[in-house]
């Protein structure tokens, strides 16, 4: 680790210099509230002698303390840092590296690229950028590299000339191998130790983040962005909001499908109004007696989420987008889904009203039919029944006998051998 060497600092001063950082991500949440869920799940980790900030693919937050006191006085780098740091975990670049399945030696081009789009981000929300930061007037003018690339397109771009080559380490939370210095991951085969005899650690009980939370903290982070553009749009850097939208948008339009299953099943379309005899008009005529007007409810819609071991986090990230895009679709956020994890066996029923309270218990076999069968079962009765599911299960030949006049809508997240039976109305999102 770069000075280790260097005399180390007294507790006091470690201590100092660990209110500073936590004072800087307070300052952070209080100017920027929509990134508060995110910032306030990173982990602080003291490193002496590192020299700058860096991430880890478990949302672990490096900080050289002698840095940090050296900058005691500029807060608004501090400030910077975390904003820059929870940008590479937001646009999950360790996982975006991982599918590139690039050399190794090539990461530091895909952080050059990372950085700048984050940097770009920080000079939208003017906050400092230090004179080696990475950013787009910096990069070689040949490549012709833009703020509204994506990071694998600058990645691109910079692999054909000659990008900078003092861009600073931002760690396996901005792609690549765990670093020497960072904390144990708990992932088989990334020790630094390439002669170890047992490479996986156990997984770490710090607080730190495992994918299938980091994927909850960008969903409820992406809403939180969304909620706060609409009142105060201006002052949001636009990748931050590209990025949110393409997060929460689903790839099914659940307005339009449940509208149309909706107007199929009850002969009405949710949201519009109808006369009824139980409320009389307020507005009568003399002899007669007119109805009035009432609200149609919107549809029940109940969620049976496949959470069986064939599930990657991929897959169960898209399956919560979905279920965000059937709760604005439904009747918004005053209004609960009821939200049925299944792989062999039906995991109890969940009410939410955000992604964020889903829990994804499961891991085992694959069997839906134990799902809708729960999920048909359920009183008030459902009028939609929408199974997220890759498909790699077995399906019943009828409707559940306890509620069969249901919709009932499969999401077919992937092509499989098994396909729905004709009573199931079947989606195939095709990613």
């Amino acid at each position: 680790m770069p000075g280790a060497a260097d005399p180390p600092l007294d507790q006091p001063r470690l201590d100092e210099a660990r209110r500073l950082v936590q004072a800087a991500r307070a300052l952070a949440v209080e100017q920027f509230p929509y990134l508060d869920t995110a910032l306030y799940a990173m982990v602080l980790c003291a490193r002496p002698g590192l020299g700058t900030v860096a991430c880890d693919a478990r949302w672990r937050f490096y900080y050289d303390p002698e840095r940090t006191l050296d900058l005691a006085s500029k807060m608004p780098v501090l400030i910077a840092d975390w904003i820059h740091e929870v940008g590479h975990l937001l646009r999950d670049h360790h996982q975006r590296w991982e599918d590139l399945r690039q050399p190794a030696g090539r990461q530091p081009v895909f952080n050059t690229a990372g950085d700048a789009l984050i940097n770009h981000d920080l000079r939208e929300l003017r906050l400092p950028i230090q004179r080696t930061d990475v950013t787009f007037a910096r990069l070689p003018k040949a490549a012709g590299a833009a703020p509204n690339m994506t990071t694998e397109h600058i990645y691109r771009l910079l692999l054909d000339h000659d990008p900078p080559s003092n861009t600073r380490d931002c760690g396996s939370g901005a792609g690549g191998k765990r670093r020497p210095w960072e904390e144990p991951t708990g992932d088989p085969g990334d020790s630094t130790d390439p002669d170890s005899a047992d490479p996986g650690d156990a997984d770490p009980d710090d607080g730190s983040v495992n994918e299938a939370r980091a994927g909850l903290i960008q969903l409820v982070t992406a809403e939180q962005i969304r909620k706060y553009a609409r009142t105060h749009r201006g002052d949001l850097p636009a990748g931050l909001r590209r990025w949110a939208e393409e997060i929460l948008d689903p790839i099914v339009d659940w307005r339009r499908e449940l509208r149309a299953q909706v107007t199929r099943a009850l002969g009405h379309v949710a949201g519009r109004t109808d006369y009824t005899w139980a409320r009389p008009s307020r507005r009568q005529t003399p002899g007669y007696l007119l109805p009035g007007m009432m609200g149609v409810r919107p549809p029940r819609v109940s969620v049976v989420i496949d959470t069986s071991g064939s599930m990657t986090d991929e897959d169960l990230g898209q399956c919560l987008a979905e279920i965000q895009g059937m709760q604005r679709a439904v009747s918004g956020a005053s209004s609960r889904l009821r939200v049925v994890p299944c792989d062999a066996a039906a995991h109890g029923v969940q009410a939410v009203r955000s992604v964020a309270n889903i829990e994804l218990l499961g891991g085992g076999g694959t069997d839906m039919s134990a799902g809708l069968e729960r999920a048909a079962g359920l009183s008030p009765r459902s009028d939609v029944i929408v199974v997220l599911t890759d498909g790699e299960t077995d399906w019943p030949d009828a409707p559940p006998a306890q509620n069969p006049r249901a919709t009932y809508i499969a999401v077919i997240l992937r092509r499989s051998s098994e396909a729905p039976p004709p009573w199931i109305r079947t989606i195939h999102t095709d990613r």
